[in-house]
């Protein structure tokens, strides 16, 4: 199955509304696959029961 990805936005085309700004993000997702892999870990932490209930309420 072929991905397709939205058109990267152009920095000095792209605004905000007032009190608004805009932040731009660049990455490079293949150096950061060859450094790290494609390997997915799942992790399944212990807590303390406050934590858990802090977590609910919010």
């Amino acid at each position: 199955m072929k991905l397709i990805y939205p058109a990267v936005s152009d920095y000095f085309e792209t605004t905000a509304d007032n009190g608004h700004m805009v932040n731009m993000l660049l990455s490079d997702i293949d150096a950061y696959e060859e450094k790290y892999g494609k390997k997915i870990v799942r992790k399944n932490p212990t807590i303390l029961a406050w934590m858990n209930g802090r977590r609910e309420v919010t």
